[in-house]
């Protein structure tokens, strides 16, 4: 596990059968949403602010965390310079 994670997360990347990757993203309870979206584009966040109700925007949150590590794993990028919409 990658517990060394800038937001407080700890993430897992699984390696799957055919080549597939999966990441895991361990939500951290003791960090706001606010900084957890740190990782996040500007259209990103403007995405996330769709979502009214906080525990659905969480999830939504963990998700796309998930996905930018997972992209950025395989493109050889930070997820910072990923944007997943």
């Amino acid at each position: 596990m990658d517990a060394s994670c800038q937001l407080g997360l700890i993430k897992q990347r699984i390696a799957a059968g055919g080549g597939l990757r999966l990441t895991v993203v361990f939500d951290n309870a003791g960090r706001s949403a606010a900084d957890l979206s740190a990782e996040l584009t500007e259209r990103e966040r403007a995405e996330g602010r769709l979502k009214t109700a906080a525990a659905a925007y969480r999830s939504w949150l963990l998700g796309r965390l998930a996905a930018k590590d997972a992209l950025a794993a395989l493109w050889q990028m930070t997820p910072g310079e990923t944007e997943v919409l």
